[in-house]
């Protein structure tokens, strides 16, 4: 049987003066309510849909009755739609709703004759490829993928935890502020981790400025949905406890790096870093602010160093850009903490995404 949208059972014939606009809703395309704008009556209709349960359409005129509010506030916690409308465009209307109606039923029986299927979801963050399938697809809804813009802040120092962070493409930088104001990047954060993840299992609260450094997008979920997946998945305990294992490792690290290494030497190794954790870019939009704020020297310090660099055609240095030129020099050129960290990573990470442009 095929279903037709009839023009004459929406011929309304309303007896009032008021009647030339009307309140309309829509019941996904199967009912039409509409009461004149003086409330005097409401005059529901509708019509069959094939393989809809008679119980969901009326197949014709049901009657007319008193307007009743509560029925407003009934059909709107239903999710249907108010609008108000012209009386003769109402036939358009539902046989626009109608049409809509049928071709998302005609869609959804051809993708069942296909096999259709819902696309398998892939990620680059390393904490949500550690995760199971299972996991992953239960976590699928609560993501939401975001673009990340140059200098934007996720947060500021004991901001509540809302959001978790997950990167795909960027880098993150967490910044510790000083009652002076001085500050100093404590830690960067690309796809192979998060942001928040770990406080929001704790207080809630994050005790880092956290800004975008190189700009890409990101997964972001709500704290609430993280919890409680957390709380729910085995597997996904092990995951974050393994990251937070990997955070702590590199915190160390970085701590050694500040104190025993040559600037230039961090310079490089941060340099590979920041590419390797932002997605492979070999042209970064890295400002002097920020490099000093990383390395925690002065800019003209930083100026002094890239332009070196640039003499030795390891990097092309701009106002507010670095282009890798030689990678391998830059690897050759950097602290023995480079090493050190992408061992950490390969034994923590259960898949790891470095280096995969």
């Amino acid at each position: 049987m095929t279903a037709s949208f009839d023009e004459a059972s929406v011929a309304l014939s309303i007896n009032s003066a008021r009647a030339r606009y009307c309140l309309a809703v829509i019941m996904t395309g199967r009912d039409l309510g509409c009461r004149d704008q003086g409330g005097e009556r409401l005059v529901l209709f509708g019509h069959a849909l094939a393989g809809v349960p008679t119980s969901r359409s009326r197949s014709s005129l049901v009657g007319e009755r008193p307007w009743d509010p509560r029925r407003q506030r009934h059909w709107s916690s239903h999710g249907l739609r108010w609008r108000v409308c012209r009386s003769e465009h109402i036939v358009e209307w539902g046989r626009s709703a109608f049409a809509k109606v049928e071709a998302g039923r005609a869609r959804h029986m051809r993708q069942q004759r296909l096999g259709w299927r819902m696309p398998h979801f892939s990620s680059d963050n390393a904490l949500l490829r550690s995760l199971s399938k299972k996991d992953l697809e239960a976590l699928r809804p609560h993501l939401e993928l975001i673009d990340l813009t140059v200098s934007q802040v996720l947060y500021e120092m004991e901001d509540p935890i809302d959001w978790v962070y997950l990167p795909e493409v960027g880098l993150l930088s967490l910044i510790t502020v000083m009652v002076s104001g001085a500050a100093l990047e404590t830690s960067i954060v690309g796809r192979e981790g998060g942001v928040g993840f770990v406080e929001a299992l704790g207080s809630g609260t994050m005790y880092s400025r956290v800004i975008v450094q190189i700009p890409g997008k990101a997964y972001r979920l709500r704290a609430v949905a993280y919890r409680r997946a957390f709380d729910g998945s085995a597997a996904m305990r092990k995951a974050v406890h393994k990251q937070v294992e990997l955070l702590q490792a590199e915190s160390r690290q970085a701590i050694a790096c500040h104190g025993l290494h040559k600037v230039k030497e961090r310079f490089n190794r941060w340099l590979l870093e920041c590419q390797d954790l932002s997605g492979g870019l070999d042209d970064m939009p890295l400002k002097q602010e920020f490099l000093a704020v990383m390395l925690g020297v002065s800019r003209t310090a930083i100026t002094r160093i890239a332009m070196a660099a640039q003499k030795q055609g390891l990097i092309r240095y701009t106002r507010g850009s670095v282009k890798i030129l030689d990678r391998a020099g830059l690897e050759k050129g950097a602290c023995e903490c480079r090493a050190s960290v992408q061992h950490l990573r390969q034994q923590l990470e259960p898949e790891s995404v470095l280096g995969k442009g």
